[in-house]
């Protein structure tokens, strides 16, 4: 992955800046989710054949054409098990069902909704799944309204998808496998399961491994979110900054 990421950095160093290093990020951050047992270059091969000619069209009228922001900046990684993450994951919904109570997961990436509901499934609990696949409005509020009854025991859901909007105060834990990199985004998500009348604590759980990316990304989200709560005076019982 840092070879394929150095090399495009060169060929198109003129263009890319940023959004690779975002790019290395991200990839880096899946490879603590999960192993990578295939990497799917279909969408990545079909955005270059398309745009390659435009750029070359562009250039003949000595014009400059703008990459789009949704370009693909290298393969799709296809995560699979082994994952010590999900097994640290699984090992907190056991302990949540132990007590007799609900947990949500909460994750940036769908294929990690997926392998955690594989796991859930194998293990036969009940779980709630909820992210920008599914398009179905019904889907979606039949994945909450489940939970929230008592139906499932098992919440998981993407940031973006599940991070706002939606009820899940069944449950007074919630889990992170990965975070969003910006704070308030983060705390929306944790904000389904609090509500101002919320009686019992919540508890908020990272799971990180150690001596990858997770250290510095969780250390950064936290030091931004302090200056936001420095900047608008937040009250400090709500200030970021305390992991359990």
């Amino acid at each position: 992955m840092k070879e394929f990421q150095t090399a495009e950095l060169g060929v198109n160093e003129e263009e890319l800046t940023v959004l690779w290093q975002i790019a290395v990020y991200q990839r880096l951050q899946q490879m603590t989710l999960g192993t990578v047992i295939d990497l799917d270059w279909a969408e990545y091969e079909r955005f270059w054949a398309k745009w390659h000619p435009i750029r070359e069209e562009a250039r003949s009228r000595g014009e400059d054409a703008v990459l789009p922001k949704t370009q693909p900046t290298g393969p799709k990684l296809v995560l699979g098990d082994p994952s010590p993450k999900l097994d640290a994951a699984m090992e907190k919904i056991e302990e949540a069902l132990d007590a007799d109570e609900s947990i949500v997961i909460m994750t940036q990436y769908k294929e990690v909704v997926r392998m955690m509901g594989e796991r859930c499934k194998k293990a036969k609990i009940p779980t709630s799944m909820y992210h920008g696949g599914i398009t179905s409005q019904s889907r979606r509020d039949a994945a909450v309204a489940d939970f929230q009854s008592g139906k499932t025991s098992v919440f998981v859901g993407t940031i973006g998808a599940a991070g706002t909007s939606i009820t899940l105060t069944a449950a007074r834990t919630l889990l992170f496998t990965d975070r969003h990199w910006n704070p308030s985004v983060n705390r929306q998500a944790e904000d389904r399961i609090w509500r101002f009348d919320t009686k019992d604590p919540c508890q908020i759980i990272d799971i990180c491994a150690r001596n990858t990316i997770d250290d510095d990304k969780l250390a950064q989200i936290l030091l931004k979110g302090k200056r936001v709560d420095a900047i608008v005076e937040v009250p400090e019982k709500y200030k970021s900054g305390v992991l359990l």
